[in-house]
């Protein structure tokens, strides 16, 4: 069992959640170019178990438009 007291003061040092994923649990908001790049790595625009390839596609559109560097998002399309 892990010493509650030994790490009582780590839990105040991590920030807390500020979003819900797609399955409902707790989640941190990415900036729009860190979301960017993740579905660029990661994203496949298939179904999936919690979305569809529309919300996906619809979440990478609204990213676009938060994103003002160009040529970040020229890079990103490579």
């Amino acid at each position: 069992m892990a010493n509650k007291s030994l790490f009582a003061s780590l839990t105040s040092r991590l920030p807390r959640a500020n979003a819900v994923n797609e399955a409902g649990g707790r989640a941190y908001k990415l900036e729009p170019k860190h979301a960017l790049a993740q579905v660029a790595a990661t994203g496949t625009f298939g179904n999936a178990f919690y979305s569809t390839a529309e919300t996906q596609l619809d979440e990478v559109l609204k990213l676009i438009d938060e994103v003002d560097d160009n040529q970040y998002l020229a890079k990103l399309a490579l």
